[in-house]
């Protein structure tokens, strides 16, 4: 190994010597053992010869610096998805937070995926972290840290999600919820609203004169705003009088403004996976989910004979894949259809 490296004895540990790029590069074994600082200088030089970043270097790149390299990206790129994508971290964080990044691999990453499912965690939500994974790697590598990923296993999604409510099962969930989250609900059942954007309504996005209600950019998830006129829909009209009712009645009691068109006491509504999940296994329907309310607003928009354009612009999907995705058919549409095509 003389031509392109070699060993040698400072005291009595071992050090090796190596050349890459041009220069000359000396390292430490850390141990007595010379057939240790042989080892050593085997897997620089295939580093070398690979064109790998040399193992001194990424051998002291930790899992935290991945972290903070994806985190900065999302702030960076003002990503609204930043609080949720740092709830999943912690599950990323508990299986590799002590494992250096150049001993990942696709075996581990394999065993990673094979405990969360056994954990019961759905294939769109351990896509979702192996993919997290992957642009981990790919921003150490651009920053100069790494210089290869491991290969990521496939986790295939076929649980894509079909639910909606009728009428009458809307109906018998609303009557099980908690009195101040039944506006919320039967809100999102009409407007096809993203939870997200219907917690952070305030007054300031309703117009009570014109009866619109205005979504600026920065409270959308595709960061384009949009209207939706309410006074045209009885239903919806009868739900935002209320509302506004309800909040000039409460405005006289208290010193303070609250802001927000639904809420809790004054505070903005937080999660309620418990009362949702209890209020659904009381109507008989358990598993279905509050994002269920937006694929029924799609269903009743397209059904009511309103153009997929206007639909999208309403709902704010970006792409028509996925509003169609959105568009559920069940047998009565099919029936439906097939009765149109008997009278013709």
């Amino acid at each position: 190994m003389r031509s392109v490296g070699a060993i040698f004895q400072r005291g009595k540990v071992w050090y090796i010597r190596f050349t890459h790029a041009g220069r000359k590069l000396r390292e430490s074994s850390g141990s007595t053992d010379p057939n240790v600082a042989k080892e050593l200088l085997k897997r620089r030089i295939a580093e070398v010869i690979e064109g790998r970043v040399l193992g001194h270097r990424a051998e002291s790149v930790t899992f935290a610096d991945l972290v903070s390299l994806i985190e900065a990206d999302y702030r960076a790129q003002a990503r609204k998805s930043l609080p949720t994508f740092q709830y999943r971290l912690k599950r990323l964080k508990a299986a590799f937070g002590k494992t250096r990044p150049v001993d990942i691999t696709y075996r581990s990453l394999s065993a990673y995926v094979e405990k969360r499912t056994s954990e019961g965690a759905s294939a769109s939500t351990v896509r979702y972290e192996i993919v997290a994974m992957g642009r981990m790697f790919t921003l150490a590598i651009k920053a100069g840290l790494l210089s290869s990923k491991p290969a990521l296993p496939t986790v295939k999604v076929r649980n894509a999600r079909k639910g909606f409510f009728e009428n009458a099962e809307l109906a018998r969930v609303l009557e099980h919820l908690p009195e101040h989250l039944r506006p919320l609900i039967e809100f999102l059942s009409i407007t096809g609203l993203r939870i997200g954007e219907a917690r952070a309504l305030t007054w300031a996005q309703v117009d009570s004169q014109t009866c619109v209600i205005k979504l600026d950019p920065e409270m959308t998830k595709n960061d384009e705003g949009r209207t939706w006129p309410f006074v045209e829909h009885p239903r919806l009209a009868k739900l935002m009088l209320a509302q506004i009712e309800k909040a000039t009645v409460e405005q006289r009691g208290l010193e303070r403004i609250i802001p927000f068109v639904f809420h809790h006491e004054g505070r903005p509504i937080g999660e309620f996976k418990r009362s949702w999940k209890t209020a659904c296994k009381k109507a008989g329907l358990p598993g279905k989910l509050v994002h269920d309310l937006r694929r029924t607003a799609v269903r009743n928009l397209v059904r009511s004979g309103v153009s997929e354009h206007i639909a999208m612009k309403l709902t704010g999907h970006k792409t028509r894949a996925v509003f169609q995705r959105y568009d559920i058919v069940d047998t009565a549409d099919l029936r439906e259809a097939v009765q149109k095509l008997g009278r013709r």
